[in-house]
């Protein structure tokens, strides 16, 4: 409940729309912290936090009439980042495994980082290959599957059906009764191997086409391009709180073709979400209350 308070009250803060030297230094700790996961050859964390913050800069540059969030320093730097960025994360591709890099030269270790992000395409043919091999069972659902594990198999679950939590690393139970298509699919291609914490990943087209099939992917690929609309008119918005839900949706939605379709939304039916949501908002409502009193005593002694 701490650890997830932090990325929450973050996003809360970014919605009330501070000024840039200020939304640098969160946006910056932000950035760096996840850089720690680099040194256990996850770049995930990492990259989509560059991405949320560059999300971020574009909002503001767009809503933002006072002040520009994107000029020549800042487009200097993406520049210059893209290519060391493509170079850094794919030497990680071998290095996070102990292995020496296998290829010679800047331009071929660009080539293979972008031959590798094919990855998202290998998803979709082997789980259109191996479907027929998926677990069978009375109940399952891929695309809310995040949701039904969380509440079924969590607390909630364990208190109204007496049903156990799922461990947390890949495992025989994770493959064959959780509704995580990442980790079903993992072990019926990979099968060892998955066991010693290696997968494929997911992909919520793959995912709505097992559960819907095409009809599933045209539906609900509309209702996501809608909600990625709806995200950036919020940047527009004088409200806090629904600018900070599209910004605690934005990191994850970016990681939507290798992830499920519900990860994105998935904190928003969490109890540890809104638990944080209730004690920002009622705090700053005693807060404003408390300096409002503390300033209308102020003004009758002064006028006394």
């Amino acid at each position: 409940l701490i650890s997830v308070f932090m990325f929450f009250s973050m996003c809360v803060y970014l919605a009330t729309k501070p000024k840039k030297k200020h939304a640098f230094i969160v946006l910056a700790m932000y950035v760096m912290s996840n850089g720690i996961y680099l040194l256990i050859g996850t770049r995930n964390p990492f990259i989509l936090s560059l991405l949320f913050a560059l999300i971020y800069y574009c909002m503001r540059q767009f809503s933002d009439k006072k002040e520009v969030w994107i000029g020549k320093v800042e487009k200097t730097l993406i520049i210059a980042s893209v290519p060391v960025l493509m170079l850094g994360m794919g030497a990680m591709n071998y290095l996070r495994d102990d292995a020496e890099v296998a290829t010679n030269g800047i331009m071929a270790l660009l080539i293979d980082f972008i031959y590798k992000q094919g990855t998202s395409f290998g998803v979709l043919a082997k789980g259109y290959l191996y479907e027929c091999y998926l677990p069978v069972r009375a109940f399952k659902n891929y695309t809310f599957g995040p949701i039904i594990d969380y509440f079924y198999r969590g607390n909630i679950g364990g208190m109204l059906f007496g049903t156990t939590p799922l461990p947390e690393n890949n495992s025989i139970e994770l493959a064959f009764e959780s509704n995580s298509y990442a980790h079903n699919i993992s072990y019926i291609v990979m099968g060892d191997d998955y066991l010693q914490g290696h997968g494929i990943g997911s992909s919520y087209i793959m995912e709505l086409f097992t559960d819907y099939r095409y009809i599933g992917v045209f539906v609900f690929s509309i209702i996501l391009g809608i909600i990625l609309v709806a995200m950036m008119k919020l940047a527009y918005a004088k409200k806090v709180l629904p600018m900070a839900l599209s910004l605690v949706m934005l990191q994850d939605i970016l990681f939507t073709p290798r992830a499920s379709f519900m990860s994105s939304f998935m904190p928003l039916f969490t109890v540890q979400f809104w638990i944080v949501m209730f004690v920002i908002f009622f705090g700053a409502t005693m807060l404003e209350r408390y300096t409002k009193s503390d300033y209308e005593d102020f003004d009758l002694k002064k006028e006394k």
